[in-house]
């Protein structure tokens, strides 16, 4: 009858290992006079006793009690009346918590066959039908009356709560078996909005996919529920069978399947990578059925669906919607990510053009990565004085991703045209992978040895005492936050995802903020670790792993996921440095190294200054 609460917590978030084991602390609350663990013990109980506990109203006592049937069950020294006594629960009218409790109870002690429990199918309380499906799926009694039931149940039982038990008990299901079950599940159109319901019932039915593609879109279609569709057409483009999309889009005539359809095709030709090798043989007939209606939304996507398929009718559709500055902002960053992924040549000199337009510029900036041609380093090295911070670090970022563009970096900061602090450490470390000693020798050291990391550390601790630290700034701290850190790390709900939100950490001990910030490496999670990837067509990514599957890798970058097809990948390496680089205080005077720190240790989120 009483809580336990513990209150622990360990500052170092980016570790692997405890460091303030000792600081926990353990609470109980009960009701005044609550005589504790004295003379509870349930072990001691008889079998029949134990019965009396499972309608305990504290369903602590309820749970305990079961355990100790199950475990004197499992031995052999479960009384012979408790079956019995435990149906009688089960029957006698009253709650259905309280015929659940008897059912679970016969379930764990072994006294609840399939004979039993497929009565109960249709028995009058959802939540035991429910259980019944899902005891059945435990014992992996899912003969063929079980299944016929239950194909009725997701057909026309009204509950909710019973179709998602059904959903759940196709994952236990052979794959032949499931078929007739999912679709009667995905014609509840009042299921659509569930939280839980279409995913549940995905998770069942994606395996469906690959094994045959065409009927899973056809029951995806007939259903009532547009992400499944959605997810089935994506789904079947990442097992290589566009045809099967292309043939259900054309068959279909209802408005939000074919919205759906195309919605999954799009994403999922997306995710490759790259652009298809081309369109499949019956893509036309999807293309006239899709273009024979008056429905504006398919007929823009079927647009984006052809440029991915390379079909240049679309291509040149979109090109001139990017080029077109009445168009809205969102659709041409869309389309200007579509021709930068697929690094379409033809979209180039409309890519640099769009470095004159503010709105759309930092996404030129981003998307000229892709493109390994003179002009790109040229054109922006020539706005690069325009620019503001924020694009300058862009800019920056890109020119590092390849040895030509590199080069043309590292003459503009010998010839002094490129300020040599707007290159920040991460951009350093990049230019050093990508140039090697040529960018050593003009720059420095990238990597500090060890004995200058703590050289630094103790110094700093000297600089920074709590007199110093009166004397701070933390709004000015706050910009160099924004300008340094903000990019990977999160603070007081803003920033990056790249690093460890940095909102819970032990901000405002300096000794565990000077060795995170100087010596990122020495303690940090797989997680953080450098991936330097190298493609093909010569581009260098450095960052994290966000996701991977069998066709593509996902880098998580400063600002940016990118997508990179495995078979573009010619290297991949991963290295034991944390993805936070060194030296990031080495562009700061004391001051300003004095501000950030002032800034991090605040409790509170401070205002910038006023300009």
């Amino acid at each position: 009858g009483a809580i336990y609460v513990l209150d622990w917590h360990d500052g170092d978030i980016c570790g692997n290992s405890l460091t303030e084991k000792e600081t926990g602390r353990i609470y109980r609350l009960a009701p005044k006079g609550l005589p504790g663990k004295s003379g509870l013990n349930l072990a001691a109980a008889s079998d029949l006793d134990l019965l009396g506990l499972l309608d305990h109203r504290n369903d602590w006592y309820s749970r305990r009690a079961r355990v100790l049937l199950q475990q004197r069950a499992a031995s052999g020294r479960l009384d012979a009346a408790v079956p019995a006594r435990l149906w009688d629960m089960f029957q006698q009218p009253g709650s259905a918590a309280r015929k659940l409790r008897a059912l679970w109870a016969l379930h764990v002690t072994g006294n609840l066959p399939a004979a039993r429990l497929l009565p109960l199918l249709d028995h009058a309380e959802p939540h035991v039908r429910g259980w019944a499906v899902q005891l059945l799926g435990e014992d992996l009694a899912y003969g063929p009356e079980a299944l016929r039931k239950l194909a009725l149940l997701a057909a026309s039982d009204p509950s909710p709560v019973v179709r998602l038990f059904v959903a759940s008990a196709l994952q236990r299901m052979p794959l032949a078996d499931r078929w007739p079950i999912a679709q009667a599940l995905v014609t509840h159109a009042e299921d659509a909005a569930d939280h839980n319901l279409p995913k549940i019932i995905w998770s069942g039915l994606e395996p469906l996919v690959p094994a045959d593609a065409p009927r899973a879109l056809a029951l995806a279609a007939r259903g009532a529920m547009p992400q499944l569709i959605q997810w089935t057409a994506r789904r079947t483009v990442a097992a290589q069978q566009v045809p099967a999309v292309a043939a259900a889009l054309a068959a279909t005539a209802a408005p939000q399947a074919r919205l759906a359809l195309l919605e999954g095709l799009r994403d999922g030709l997306t995710s490759l990578g790259r652009r298809a090798a081309g369109a499949p043989a019956n893509w036309e007939a999807a293309v006239a059925a899709v273009t024979a209606t008056a429905d504006a939304p398919a007929r823009e996507l079927l647009t984006q669906v052809s440029q991915l398929l390379g079909d240049a009718r679309a291509n040149a559709a979109q090109l001139a919607l990017l080029r077109d500055p009445g168009a809205p902002v969102e659709r041409r960053r869309d389309i200007l990510r579509g021709f930068a992924r697929d690094s379409q040549v033809e979209a180039l000199p409309t890519i640099l053009a769009l470095l004159d337009e503010a709105p759309l510029r930092r996404d030129a900036l981003r998307g000229l990565a892709a493109f390994d041609d003179p002009r790109v380093a040229r054109e922006i090295l020539a706005r690069y004085a325009t620019l503001n911070a924020a694009e300058r670090s862009e800019a920056i970022l890109t020119l590092a991703g390849r040895q030509a563009t590199a080069q043309a970096l590292l003459a503009a900061l010998r010839a002094g045209t490129l300020p040599r602090a707007d290159v920040t450490a991460f951009a350093a470390r990049q230019l050093q992978r990508v140039l090697g000693p040529a960018f050593v020798d003009f720059w420095g050291p990238v990597a500090q040895p060890a004995a200058d990391k703590r050289a630094d550390i103790a110094r700093y601790k000297r600089l920074l005492t709590e007199a110093e630290f009166g004397r701070a700034n933390a709004q000015r701290g706050r910009v160099l936050f924004e300008r340094t850190c903000l990019p990977c790390h999160t603070l007081y709900g803003q920033g990056g995802n790249i690093g460890p939100d940095l909102t819970g950490s032990n901000r405002a001990n300096l000794d565990y903020i000077l060795t995170e910030i100087i010596n990122p490496s020495e303690v940090m999670q797989d997680s953080y670790q450098l991936v330097t990837v190298t493609t093909r067509d010569g581009r260098t990514l450095a960052g994290t792993t966000a996701a991977e599957d069998a066709q593509q890798l996902t880098l998580r970058l400063v600002g940016q996921d990118v997508m990179v097809a495995k078979s573009e990948i010619l290297s991949r390496e991963k290295s034991p440095v944390s993805m936070m680089p060194e030296g990031l205080l080495k562009a700061f005077s004391n001051e300003e190294v004095r501000d950030l720190l002032a800034y991090l240790r605040t409790t509170r989120q401070v205002p910038l200054p006023q300009p």
